[in-house]
């Protein structure tokens, strides 16, 4: 029986309520819970250490649950070192334990990682249709994103009016995910600029699943992107 799932969506919020189906309970009812690990992003990544904190955990029996639930939020985040050590997990989990990885796409994951998980593809949502008002404006902002100094970047930030609400901000970002993935079949195979915007996205949203100051989190993205014109 598959141990380890791998949630796909591209809202935060629709991947941990799935997360929570699989656990059977709230995650925020499970913070002082023995039996239950959850995995999220420091600083920038989900690092090695964390990973092997993890495994050190998951080989003891349960203590109050049936089984051990390890909730690895934002998985897109994982270091390439620290997905290699997951993938020692994944090959032989301890028994009585479910891993629970959840990622907007599975595109920053090992195939190996991806291929000993049973995959949860939710339905994406409607914010990836776009008008073609939508598809104008989030291009122009991100063609003058691309040339623009970091006080710039702030202004125009304000311009879009969504630095105050954090559902706001990520509807936002998910706007703008869409772009890019559009701009893919303009570039060229060897452009990397794309990945960069994606990964700097995928942390902006990471970030504001922690509660982390909505105007702060959307600002450090503005800074982590690519200084070039798309």
């Amino acid at each position: 029986m598959m141990q380890s799932f791998l949630i796909i969506n591209n809202t935060p919020e629709n991947r941990e309520k799935e997360a929570e189906k699989l656990i059977g309970k709230k995650i925020t009812n499970l913070e002082n819970n023995p039996d239950f690990i959850f995995l999220s992003v420091k600083e920038t990544s989900i690092g090695i250490d964390q990973i092997r904190e993890m495994q050190s955990s998951l080989v003891l029996k349960p203590f109050v649950e049936k089984s051990k639930f390890c909730l690895i939020s934002e998985a897109q985040n994982l270091t390439n070192e620290a997905q290699n050590a997951l993938l020692k997990i994944l090959e032989e989990p301890p028994e009585n334990c479910r891993i629970i990885l959840t990622a907007p796409n599975e595109s920053f994951l090992l195939p190996t990682i991806i291929s000993r998980c049973q995959i949860i593809s939710l339905s994406q949502e409607q914010t990836e249709t776009l008008t073609k008002d939508e598809e104008k404006s989030l291009s122009d902002f991100l063609n003058k994103i691309g040339e623009a100094c970091p006080g710039k970047r702030f202004i125009l930030l304000e311009k879009e009016g969504v630095a105050n609400d954090k559902q706001t901000a990520i509807q936002w970002l998910e706007k703008l995910t869409v772009i890019i993935r559009q701009q893919l079949l303009k570039l060229p195979p060897e452009s990397k600029e794309h990945l960069d915007m994606l990964r700097a996205i995928n942390q902006a949203k990471s970030r504001l699943t922690l509660n982390i100051n909505v105007r702060l989190t959307l600002e450090n993205f503005l800074l982590d992107l690519p200084i070039k014109k798309l």
